[in-house]
């Protein structure tokens, strides 16, 4: 399976692991898209924390930390690195009006949505990796 909907605090979710570029386009009704995959697992509070941080219009892309054997840290979005390298990794969650800006998945994505949007990281963990998954992949 390429997605998964959900709605929590009255707003859709599509969670999206493969087929990117198909299953936004076939859910576009949703008011977030959360790009993953096998490799990651969502913690329990992860998509309702995610949606709370999207605290205004300005917000497109938010992320956070995750672990695996050990804690995974994310930068804080800091527009520089992000041109220098993708400090965004892991489960990313994008408001549906910033995927407007760029609604083809891709790394560069980011950088073309942060030029209109403020990027936010969680400084929690909500994610870890499946090292299995990781390992097969």
């Amino acid at each position: 399976m390429s997605s998964t909907e959900c709605t929590t605090s009255n707003h859709k979710v599509v969670i999206i692991t493969d087929d990117y570029d198909e299953e936004v386009k076939k859910h576009w009704d949703a008011d977030f898209f959360l790009f993953t995959d096998a490799q990651y697992e969502l913690l329990p509070s992860a998509i309702e924390t995610m949606i709370e941080a999207f605290k205004n219009d300005y917000i497109g892309i938010v992320y956070s930390n995750g672990r695996s054997d050990h804690v995974i840290y994310s930068e804080p979005y800091n527009r520089i690195r992000l041109e220098q390298t993708n400090i965004i990794v892991g489960p990313v969650m994008i408001s549906k009006d910033a995927m407007r800006i760029w609604n083809t998945y891709s790394p560069d994505m980011y950088l073309k949505i942060t030029t209109q949007y403020i990027a936010i990281h969680i400084p929690q963990i909500l994610w870890q990796q499946n090292d299995k998954a990781y390992n097969n992949s």
